[in-house]
């Protein structure tokens, strides 16, 4: 740390004044500063009487000429060199997060199947605005909740429940596992209907040649910072009866509860 010694101070000032770049400007200045500090250091050591203030304009007449020490400071510490060298870090910064958005482009967790960055198999039927709950980073809310009221004997296809789920986060490097919310989250309804979304159950469509699933989780839609995923349940489900979400991710465990579905009849 300087002393309160006008010298000392206007020699520093001068040395480094043609120093166009404050952050080399700023580095110079503090080595100098310790090398002035060594010197009135020598001095108190070889003349232990000899006052502070003493040793300190000695040392600055050690130093030398402050003009002179000040231009060859200048032409060694061009701006051009400060100034391309912070522009080299922010075109490593840029790089780097080019490179992490091309993978995030190519990676096979969004074009595998051919899947976009942007998409959905499936609209969000009976839009709503849950609650949100935060945990490990992610942000968990019901943005969707229906009833399929299929007509009888419709493709012999049985009544259910879907609930949609939006799970978000601003890392979007880091999106939730598939697996780990499948084995995290159970569905329950009314009269202790229970279901884990670890496993699926599904209906033949005959007619058609392919399967519906009917309780489970699926991805529904996604886009860079979150991915909705429907919840289904073959209940029997009542107006006015409520259907939970319970989580169990082991570091933590909530649940939440759409009190209103919207009836889609299915024809």
């Amino acid at each position: 740390m300087e002393r309160d010694n006008s010298k000392q101070t206007g020699w520093l000032d001068t040395a480094v004044a043609g120093i166009r770049f404050g952050p080399d400007r700023k580095a110079v200045r503090a080595e100098l500063q310790a090398h002035l500090e060594d010197k009135a250091a020598d001095f108190r050591r070889i003349f232990p009487d000899i006052a502070p203030e003493e040793a300190e304009a000695r040392a600055v007449e050690e130093m030398g000429d402050a003009v002179e020490i000040g231009k060859e400071l200048a032409r060694l510490h061009k701006p051009w060199l400060g100034y391309l060298w912070r522009a080299s870090k922010w075109i490593a910064i840029l790089s780097v997060v080019l490179l992490m958005a091309i993978n995030i482009l190519n990676n096979d967790h969004y074009q595998s199947a051919g899947y976009p960055l942007w998409g959905g198999f499936s609209e969000v039927r009976g839009r709503t605005e849950g609650e949100k709950i935060q945990l490990g980073g992610y942000t968990f809310q019901i943005v969707g909740a229906a009833y399929l009221d299929y007509v009888q004997d419709w493709r012999g296809i049985e009544d259910r429940v879907q609930v949609y789920i939006r799970v978000s986060t601003p890392r979007f490097w880091e999106r939730i596992n598939e697996g780990a919310l499948r084995s995290a989250l159970t569905m329950t309804g009314p009269e202790g209907w229970v279901w884990s979304m670890d496993s699926g159950k599904v209906q033949t469509i005959w007619e058609e040649g392919r399967n519906e699933l009917i309780c489970g989780l699926q991805r529904a839609e996604w886009g860079l910072f979150h991915d909705t995923y429907v919840a289904y349940g073959d209940l029997e489900w009542t107006e006015g009866e409520p259907v939970c979400l319970e989580f169990d991710f082991g570091k933590g465990s909530f649940t939440l509860t759409v009190d209103q579905l919207e009836r889609v009849v299915m024809e």
